[in-house]
């Protein structure tokens, strides 16, 4: 992330990258991602009936991985480069100050912030026949969670430990590569729900209802925070265990008009619990928000569709208002070295409201086009007070407001749109290319300058709209026994430069999209 003038000042343009250096003459990352995670389940059928079956799926999810990133009491030791600012960063410096150091320990490290997971969950769905026109069907959803949250210490940089003091059970800690830090919690989380849907059909005319209820309980279990060698600490621990409802209520019908037109409409409502991050919004087990506010959905569709032998199209209008939204938004540093912080927005409300077109033509038997169309018009819809902000260690700095009514929502483009063409070749060789437009993208709010404004700020900064253009060739062949589909992709054909997400600012920064890239891919049916 950076400003585009520094990019196009930048020895690599584009793909010039802030965050990394040399160390004993290997390239070292910086800040990276890193993550694994193995998903299984088991399903089980069974066919109850002519007219009735009942299927479940038992899963299990295990995740670990993080971010890396800095920390340390001298992290301006990150800005010194190799030379000018769009060079490495000289880590073998900060590895010679942190040996000169001695028992001082590490004055600039690497860590990780992690966040591991063990998911476990049970879906279970039944379908009937009630009648020649009415199906029913209904089911349960059960799942468990826990993630674990914490920062571990990745590289100390030349010295022999980290000194650290987060850590009420462990004050004054001199920390080696693995152990944690800054924070270190847990977050529970439990759901149960109930849904069913009526289906009714006849000819020419289609509807249904559904309808679902779920109860969502958290719980925070806190290892740094408190005194674990007193009652008073342990209790503290294990926080209470939060349990919030949930419903919704939806429904929808197409009637057809004729062999060619046809109308729909769907309706629905739904209150989803609000987060883990909206009860525990203070990082810690004594400030709880246990009566948060459910997030509130109300959604509206109506459309128009026409179907001929070669050409079909769809156009609707919808609109979304989405209140009580909750959600954190990171607060970057803009210089190498410096604190991130994170700020918890509760009671956000929006609406999305827009038109959508589709369409498909079968020009021949070898030939298929579609196209898109999506005109959006997304918009905060309040103004938010006593947001806290809180540092890279989960401690509260500041609490602010943020007139944020009536701009622009960030982080999707608001207009696009798309055109398509697959020609066959043969019956399993085909090629397809892809037109994709992208228009009224707005940077994320830097909401430390929007904080507390005297003046209703105007939109956020607006990214250049762009386009790009992707391609494959597929081949379908006999290997063995087997059904073979080769696939060679490229997308970003003509390595077309567009800003792909934003942070507003008087100078924005900003992340280039990534360029021509190429895949292959091979799909065997056993």
């Amino acid at each position: 992330m950076s400003t585009i003038a520094t990019y196009r000042n930048a020895e690599s343009g584009n793909r010039f990258n802030p965050d990394w250096g040399y160390k004993n003459g290997q390239v070292t990352h910086i800040e990276d991602n890193f993550y694994h995670k193995s998903q299984t389940s088991l399903n089980h059928y069974w066919t109850i009936s002519d007219v009735s079956s009942l299927s479940t799926a038992v899963y299990a999810s295990f995740g670990s991985g993080g971010g890396g990133g800095t920390a340390g009491s001298n992290r301006d030791l990150f800005g010194i480069r190799l030379g000018g600012s769009d060079q490495p960063v000289d880590l073998d410096n900060i590895v010679s100050i942190n040996r000169e150091n001695g028992a001082l320990g590490s004055e600039a490290i690497l860590r990780a912030s992690r966040n591991d997971h063990e998911w476990y969950g049970v879906l279970s769905t039944f379908k009937t026949e009630l009648s020649e026109k009415l199906d029913l069907i209904a089911g349960v959803d059960w799942r468990t969670y826990t993630g674990s949250h914490f920062r571990e210490v990745t590289d100390l940089l030349g010295g022999d430990y980290y000194l650290d003091d987060s850590n009420v059970n462990n004050p004054n800690a001199a920390l080696s590569v693995g152990d944690k830090f800054g924070y270190n919690n847990d977050g529970k989380v439990g759901w149960l729900g109930f849904f069913a849907q009526l289906e009714y059909g006849t000819d020419n005319f289609n509807a249904f209802v559904s309808t679902s209820v779920q109860s969502t309980s958290y719980q925070r279990i806190e290892h740094f925070l408190y005194d674990l060698s007193t009652e008073a600490g342990k209790n503290l621990a294990t926080s209470e265990k939060i349990s919030l409802n949930g419903y919704s209520i939806k429904g929808g019908a197409n009637f057809i008009l004729d062999d060619v037109q046809n109308v729909f409409a769907n309706i629905g409502y739904f209150e989803r619990p609000a987060t883990f991050g909206a009860v525990f919004n203070g990082y810690n087990n004594t400030k709880i928000n246990a009566d948060a506010e459910n997030e509130k959905v109300f959604s509206m569709e109506l459309g128009y569709g026409v179907r001929g032998d070669k050409f079909a199209a769809n156009v609707n209008l919808y609109r979304t208002q989405w209140n009580d939204r909750t959600f954190t938004r990171n607060i970057r540093a803009t210089e190498p070295g410096a604190e991130d912080y994170t700020a918890n927005l509760l009671g956000v409300n929006a609406l999305h409201q827009g038109v959508e077109f589709d369409f498909t033509y079968k020009y021949s038997a070898k030939l298929n086009l579609t196209g898109m169309l999506s005109l959006g018009d997304w918009k905060w819809d309040n103004d938010l007070s006593d947001v806290p902000v809180f540092d890279e260690n989960q401690v509260e700095v500041d609490v602010i407001s943020l007139p944020i009514q009536g701009l622009k929502v960030s982080n999707a483009a608001q207009t696009t749109a798309a055109l398509g063409m697959l020609y066959k070749f043969w019956d399993k060789t085909s090629i397809t290319l892809d037109y994709n437009y992208f228009a009224d993208l707005y940077a994320r709010i830097d909401v430390l300058d929007y904080a507390n404004a005297t003046e209703r700020p105007g939109d956020s900064w607006k990214a250049p709209s762009y386009s790009t253009m992707d391609a494959s060739l597929r081949h379908g062949f006999s290997l063995g026994e087997f059904d073979t589909t080769v696939t060679v992709r490229v997308n970003n054909l003509f390595d077309t430069e567009y800003v792909a997400d934003a942070l507003d600012a008087s100078d924005p920064l900003v992340w280039f999209g990534y360029g021509r890239t190429f895949s292959l891919s091979a799909k065997i049916k056993f």
